[in-house]
């Protein structure tokens, strides 16, 4: 509802206010960053010149007035990127100085308190309010409620009222673009216009139009496990990043952006969500694929085959493709996280064969007293920890006849000179005791590689399980050539990462200052994954966003939202289902539901040009028609386009083709770390999470109906505002023909 002319003057008169309070700020903070940057140069001259080197011979005075300026230096230093951070959020919002406004009255209160909302906040000379952060508890009030009865939780409890005015604004500078009362979160028309709008490459912020299941889900509870499902196109990325975001502002006492991880399908996702927390005024987070972040805890491997390989390999249909893909299918079930588990207590169990232990004709440690420690006194430790508790014991008791052989060679040795006498006991001692102390080390080593090989090589493990498979079968599912010349597959990185971190209790070096992680699109993770990053990472809360219906994987775990509950053991779970779509028009909506049938969803009253069904042709002639057709959308503004294709040989072939026509391309490859903007070429399991303004499915009549549904859908709602399909798909024609 536009509001009246008066309103209009006042809301000028308001903005103008608020853009002083601005520019005040940024002179404030440009003549502090200057002055700290230069008294930080002064001090380090100055550093240079009168502070002892410490191997030059300085004194402990000295030693503690060195470590008090480094101590007095990362404190400026922090003051003056604190002040850079700040600067850099108040230029964006001298470009948008704020989006929302709510006027809340309180119970038992006389007047109503206005709030101003943006992406952070600001104060004027008074210390008022002139803007307040998105992230602040009232605020939610914009995102969840209509005008009328309302109430937000504080730290202080529950604070209920009444909502009198929700209005939304556009603001460019010192222009008000549009401003209007409304009772939603954000008017279906206005939304429309926002998602109508040409993107750019990189994925922006969603703060000025989170919608009310988006806001519930970025504000929930942080002391749960959180499973986000969502269907394409519903915002969960976005989620995730402003979840981190919100945190960040929760606890920004206690947390920083050092603290947080998110985890991103690869690396040209991660350049893609890159700018999200730094234009929400946020130092950005630690950012990793799962593989770049885990593999420091496996240094002795390479991983190999890893799984866009595998897919590549299925869809050349090479040699012992099918066999992998089964063996892979087994790898990524639930069942095999629990043969895993299993696996562990075996070890638990059964992983060292006791014996009597003896120096000489001499019992050090009797099999019946260690299997008592192990399995008994020492039980609540992992393997690893038993083995090393049992073999220091041992050591323990050596170490009373290494003494007395040192003794008896000193004693020998008492006419010579002390060098000598120290060099004949050192030389006796190793001639003696060498032997049984490598014994030690062999007997109660921990190979993780035999281990993780044994699971798949013993039988008596085997008859212990109840799947249905024969044990052939089974033993063929592991190479222990590869594994010990330090190849991996990709298929059992996680199950390796997993027993790992179980049998040893190795952790990554970050794990303990991580107190939040995200993991974006988790539905190509194997449960044993997860249940891997329960293990990793013990402190810290975990949020999982994803859509089984764009599982790319084909042979990869379908998730829903009672199993996910039985992977962790040690937390608590919930599960939110996210029913809103807003990415793409009603036409792809309609064609992506075709493919797969999504029942609950609501999408978006957007609507556009229609799903545009080419003629099959050869891939030159289908080349020359995508060509034709990105210069005339470019001359339309569309900014953002994407060619997706099977496989990255198709890929390549194309972007070449493309290139000799003129056409400025992109090829978007595996490990690469930029996302480039404009025009790209993509392979069809790397456009996941990505979106463009149009996409042509170049070859869509070469997805496989049986194996490939998912990842052709999931291709086809990368698509914002025109979709062009070329060939028929064998997916299409037995829809049809149904």
């Amino acid at each position: 509802m536009a509001i009246n002319e008066m309103d209009k003057l006042s809301e000028l008169k308001y903005l103008s206010h608020t853009l002083e309070v601005i520019d005040k700020e940024i002179d404030i903070s440009e003549k502090f960053i200057k002055g700290q940057y230069d008294e930080i140069k002064g001090t380090n001259r100055a550093y240079a010149s009168d502070v002892p080197v410490l191997n030059g011979g300085a004194d402990f005075d000295q030693i503690v007035e060195i470590y008090r300026y480094n101590d007095a230096v990362y404190h400026e230093e922090k003051k003056y990127y604190d002040k850079v951070r700040w600067l850099s959020v108040l230029k964006k919002m001298r470009e948008s100085a704020y989006f929302g406004r709510i006027d809340f009255c309180e119970d038992g209160e006389r007047y109503c308190d206005t709030y101003y909302i943006g992406i952070n906040t600001l104060r004027d000379d008074k210390g008022d309010f002139t803007v307040l952060d998105w992230r602040a508890p009232v605020c939610s009030l914009y995102y969840e409620y209509e005008v009328g009865n309302a109430g937000y939780e504080c730290p202080a409890g529950r604070i209920d009222g009444v909502l009198t005015v929700k209005r939304q604004y556009g603001i460019t500078r010192d222009n008000i673009d549009y401003v209007f009362d409304t009772d939603v979160v954000i008017e279906d028309e206005l939304l429309c216009r926002l998602l109508s709008e040409s993107k750019d490459n990189t994925m922006g912020t969603i703060v000025s139009s989170i919608q009310r299941e988006q806001n519930i889900a970025i504000r929930y509870n942080d002391n749960k496990t959180l499973f986000i499902f969502g269907p394409a196109g519903s915002g969960k990325t976005s989620i995730a990043m402003h979840r981190a975001a919100y945190m960040l502002y929760k606890y920004r006492d206690t947390v920083s952006s050092e603290n947080m991880l998110i985890f991103s399908p690869n690396s040209v996702f991660v350049d893609y969500i890159s700018g999200v927390l730094p234009e929400l005024g946020e130092n950005n987070v630690i950012i990793r694929t799962p593989l770049e972040m885990i593999k420091e805890m496996l240094p002795e491997f390479t991983v190999i085959y890893e799984m866009s390989e595998r897919m590549e390999s299925v869809m050349r249909g090479d040699e012992r493709a099918e066999q992998r893909a089964r063996q892979a299918s087994f790898k990524n079930s639930r069942v095999f996280l629990d043969v895993v588990r299993c696996y562990v207590d075996y070890i638990g169990k059964n992983g060292i064969e006791f014996k009597d232990f003896y120096y000489r004709n001499e019992l050090l440690m009797s099999a019946q007293e260690m299997k008592k420690l192990y399995l008994e006194d020492w039980s609540d430790m992992n393997y690893a920890q038993r083995l090393k508790r049992i073999s220091s014991r041992i050591r323990a008791k050596l170490d009373v006849y290494i003494e007395l052989k040192k003794k008896e060679l000193t004693e020998e040795n008492a006419g010579l000179f002390d060098w000598e006498i120290a060099e004949n006991v050192s030389r006796g001692l190793s001639s003696e005791f060498s032997g049984i102390k490598e014994e030690i080390d062999r007997l109660f080593a921990v190979d993780t590689r035999r281990i993780y090989c044994d699971m798949y090589l013993t039988k008596d493990f085997f008859d212990s399980l109840n799947i249905d498979m024969p044990f052939e079968e089974w033993k063929d599912m592991i190479s222990p050539g590869a594994i010990f010349n330090g190849r991996l597959l990709w298929d059992d990185f996680f199950p390796y990462v997993y027993l790992k971190a179980a049998i040893t209790g190795a952790r990554l070096k970050e794990s303990e200052d991580i107190m939040f992680v995200f993991v974006d699109e988790f539905q190509d993770l194997p449960p044993v994954a997860l249940a891997a990053m329960e293990m990793l990472f013990p402190k810290a809360t975990m949020t999982f966003v994803g859509d089984s219906n764009q599982t790319i994987d084909g042979t990869g775990f379908i998730y829903g939202g009672e199993n996910v509950r039985g992977i962790f053991t040690k937390r608590d779970v919930d599960v939110l289902n996210l029913t809103k779509s807003y990415r793409f028009t009603k036409e792809i909506a309609e064609y992506c539901s075709s493919i797969i049938d999504c029942p609950g969803i609501e999408y978006m009253d957007r609507h556009g040009d229609k799903v545009h069904l080419e003629k099959a042709g050869s891939l030159v002639s289908r080349v020359e028609s995508v060509a034709k057709k990105i210069n005339s959308l470019k001359e339309a503004g569309l900014s953002s386009m994407a060619v997706i294709c099977r496989n990255s040989n198709t890929a390549q072939r194309v972007s070449d083709m493309l290139s000799q026509k003129g056409v400025p391309v992109t090829l978007v490859k595996e490990n690469q770390n930029t996302f480039v903007r404009g025009i790209s070429v993509v392979p069809s399991y790397l456009s996941k999470g990505l979106e463009y303004d149009a996409v042509f499915v170049i070859d869509a009549d070469k997805y496989s109906f049986e194996s490939e549904r998912k990842l052709y859908y999931t291709v086809c709602t990368r698509a914002l505002h025109t979709l062009y399909v070329y060939g028929e798909p064998t997916i299409r024609k037995v829809i049809r023909n149904k």
